[in-house]
């Protein structure tokens, strides 16, 4: 069994509150001294595309191989965790943007909608 673990920060906080360098993350203010996190990839702006394929698209790959395979998204209130499963639809008027604003609705697809998608094709 492998475990990847891959970030996806808002870019605003990586202005704002986080020095990324590469595939590390530590604080710009911290109490305590500075600890740096070392992950497999940092997707800081990254669309729901590029989150799908870095992330989830293994994994399809790997059960329709018959291999288990589990997806844990983990995060703060408003880290935009629902943005990045779900994504957004025209329904709901998403988050900012949405198709009535012109951005076509398979770019604002989660990562379920993307591997659903993935394994009927």
């Amino acid at each position: 069994m492998k475990l990847r673990v891959v970030a996806r920060v808002k870019p605003e906080v990586i202005e704002t509150k986080i020095r990324r360098q590469s595939t590390s993350l530590s604080p710009l203010a911290s109490r305590g001294g500075t600890k740096t996190h070392v992950f497999e990839a940092v997707l800081d702006d990254a669309g729901q595309a590029q989150t799908f394929s870095e992330t989830c698209a293994p994994l399809v790959a790997s059960l329709l191989r018959g291999v288990g395979a589990a997806l844990f998204v983990v995060g703060g209130h408003g880290a935009g965790k629902t943005h990045t499963l779900e994504g957004t639809s025209a329904a709901d008027g998403g988050f900012g943007t949405g198709p009535s604003r012109g951005t076509p609705a398979r770019t604002l697809e989660g990562v379920i909608p993307r591997a659903v998608a993935s394994i009927l094709d």
